[in-house]
């Protein structure tokens, strides 16, 4: 490569800086220029021509190898200097993880054409939250039936309970142990143990126990929720708290029990937060601004000493894990425009080397596991749920016009019509898994019929696709339960026409606050807190709300179903715990009277009122007598009920139209699966390896 004198560049010179200028080593180096063309000149006037490098060369040399990449990821896995040395090497390797999957009993396999990576359903019905044990054959799970942490078999889908079951009748006292991990040898599992008015636990138990004590290593009264998210080889538990004012501490507390050491404080309550294997390094997500809702990672030196940011791109990004070696850190980004896997070097001075597309489409994932041999364990939705619609006849009690679908990809639900009905609003995300930081959840407006849509984007605010929203009654505006960017809940007003989000009321710790609509000028709003059994009213101007109406004498368990009001907020409607009966009852004056008790086996599914308000719409399911479940619609008055045939065998939130006769409602059967991948990431060639 001829000299350009006319550069006014400082070159690197030597293969040492240039190593350095590329965050690699020098075998990676002169690799890259034997191999993929790295921009490297020579001296040409010395016995051994020495090398040297512009910046600005090397910069260019990596934009056009990025494009590259981009085009051919697999390429870079599997490296040219492998070819006759390794290919019987790479056989053997695919081999070992096919018998090992096999030994699993996999419920299905997919392996990407041209490459070694392989993924494997292992299970349909393990818990998401849980963690798979190092040597990859069963994941941790909570069985909240007997409020007790198991362990669940791959290979045989047992469940064996290894602490006690907690005699627990009070629903609100069940224990919420939402994150589990193993220690490194899979001997102790830890867990956050979560009860309201008792300080939050750190507790281990030894996995060979069934139905065993588990022992308290740490607790702490200053924590809401306590997890357990990683066990380093220094035999050390990672733990998250969730602070009162929704900050998250992140913190190393000794697996023999002792004192947490804090080493970062993050300003959300909700990042995935991962420890590397040799218990050098954190790795965690969160919000990249205020109004933004996507995220960066970042890496974080366990002993507090020091912090890189691996991720600043537009797109949404979050931390999967480090791989076995603790030599790179794994992270999902949509920078490809589907979340892709990605993995960046970590360098010895703790710096971050540019990261590296592993695998495309890998979707939007909850990653669970990495164990020891690199298996990648993670959770991801089959199936969708969508919304329908559909013509009800309801004097002839038959369906006038078949149900028709209004996406078909995703998850679509919990819609609500406006006031005039010429248009309805719905919630659309990318996963079924709902709490999760990758799946970014959008509020869509579509006129009716015509089916055009908006897609609205509130300004500082992340949706949840789990509540239903309310119309104003001039219908510029929508009611909704959303959180900030440091994961604060509250009830929020949207104006349609902007995206602007206005906070009506921040939901207190420890109380989970509910939007029950406007009221008729458009002005009062109503809100409940969940299992309270109490509808509250704000006025304009006031600081604290009034009661309205309530219910709670008729509480069980600790808890009363979801109160509704009426469109004309005159009624209110509300289920016992079991779901069985409903009642209505006048918000002035009368008794409280049972509108419907269900046959043994069934149970009332979803309730809309008519427009009218004059009558209930209910979805009435049914698992001993297919006879019993159905729609219905039940009249205040007394009237019999008039039913139709299931619209959908998972119908759930119907909204009914201003006309009375069109039903909108959420449908689908996605399910949650545990898929494991393997032979995603192989090292670079070690320093010295030859052709």
């Amino acid at each position: 490569m001829p000299d350009n004198s006319q550069n006014q560049e400082t070159p690197l010179e030597g293969w040492k800086e240039i190593a350095a200028f590329l965050q690699r080593d020098e075998s990676t180096a002169r690799r890259w220029e034997r191999e993929e063309g790295l921009a490297v000149r020579r001296h040409e006037h010395t016995r051994r021509s020495s090398v040297y490098a512009y910046p600005s060369e090397l910069d260019a040399w990596r934009v056009g190898r990025d494009v590259e990449t981009t085009k051919q990821p697999i390429a870079r896995r599997f490296p040219a200097v492998w070819a006759t040395g390794a290919a019987t090497a790479i056989l053997l390797v695919t081999l070992i993880a096919l018998s090992r999957s096999a030994a699993l009993g996999p419920i299905a396999e997919a392996q990407s054409a041209g490459s070694g990576i392989q993924t494997t359903e292992v299970c349909k019905q393990c818990d998401r939250i849980g963690s798979v044990s190092p040597d990859g054959l069963s994941i941790s799970e909570t069985d909240w039936r007997n409020n007790a942490v198991g362990l669940r078999d791959f290979a045989s889908g047992e469940l064996r309970l290894m602490t006690k079951k907690s005699a627990v009748s009070d629903p609100s006292q069940i224990s919420a142990t939402y994150r589990h991990v193993f220690s490194p040898d899979g001997a102790f599992l830890a867990f956050g143990w979560n009860l309201p008015d008792r300080p939050t636990e750190l507790r281990k138990v030894a996995v060979e126990l069934s139905e065993g004590d588990s022992l308290l290593l740490y607790s702490n009264d200053e924590f809401l929720k306590m997890q357990a998210v990683g066990w380093s080889a220094a035999d050390e538990i990672l733990v998250t708290g969730m602070r009162a004012d929704w900050t998250t501490a992140v913190g190393l507390v000794p697996a023999v029990g002792g004192d947490l050491r804090i080493v970062k404080t993050i300003p959300s309550n909700q990042p995935t937060v991962r420890i590397s294997p040799d218990g050098k390094w954190v790795a965690y997500d969160m919000a990249s601004k205020e109004h933004a809702p996507r995220r960066d990672v970042y890496l974080l030196a366990a002993d507090g000493s020091r912090e890189s940011r691996v991720t600043s791109h537009e797109a949404n990004e979050y931390v999967i894990g480090f791989t076995p070696g603790s030599e790179a850190l794994l992270f999902a980004s949509k920078r490809t425009g589907s979340y892709s896997l990605w993995a960046a070097n970590i360098l010895e001075n703790g710096a971050i080397a540019e990261p590296s597309l592993i695998q495309r489409d890998i979707g939007p994932i909850l990653p669970l596991s990495i164990t020891p041999d690199g298996a990648m364990f993670y959770a991801r939705a089959i199936g969708a749920k969508d919304l329908f619609t559909a013509e009800i006849d309801w004097e002839s009690g038959r369906i006038a016009a078949k149900p028709e679908i209004v996406q078909g990809q995703g998850s679509n639900r919990n819609a609500s019509w406006s006031p005039d009905g010429k248009s309805f609003v719905y919630i659309a995300s990318e996963s079924v898994i709902y709490d999760h930081v990758g799946s970014v959840v959008r509020l869509i407006v579509r006129s009716w019929p015509d089916g055009e849509e908006r897609e609205i984007m509130p300004s500082g605010i992340e949706l949840s696709p789990n509540y239903a929203m309310q119309f104003s009654p001039d219908g510029k505006r929508v009611m909704l339960r959303a959180r900030d960017m440091r994961g604060r809940w509250g009830i929020y007003s949207v104006v349609l026409a902007t995206g602007e989000a206005e906070l009506l009321m921040r939901q207190p710790q420890g109380m989970e606050l509910r939007s029950k609509g406007w009221g008729t000028d458009g002005k009062t709003w109503f809100y409940e807190y969940l299992r309270e059994g109490i509808v509250y009213g704000m006025d304009p101007g006031a600081t604290e709300g009034r009661e309205i109406h309530s219910v709670s004498e008729f509480r069980q368990g600790g808890q009363i179903m979801f109160p509704e009001l009426s469109p004309q907020r005159d009624h209110v409607v509300f289920r016992d715990p079991g779901r069985q009966q409903i009642w209505v009852r006048q918000i002035e004056g009368d008794e409280p009277r049972k509108l419907y008790e269900a046959p043994e086996g069934a149970w009332a599914n979803s309730i809309a009122w008519a427009p009218e308000g004059d009558a209930l719409v209910v979805v009435v399911g049914s698992r001993k007598s297919p006879q019993d479940q159905g729609l219905f619609r039940m009249p205040l008055d007394g009237s019999p009920a008039v039913k139709i045939a299931l619209l959908g065998d998972r119908m759930s939130s119907p909204s009914i139209h201003p006309n009375g006769r069109t039903v909108i409602y959420d449908d689908g059967r996605p399910e949650i699966r545990i898929w494991k991948m393997e032979n995603y990431w192989l090292p670079e060639q070690e320093s010295g390896a030859t052709k």
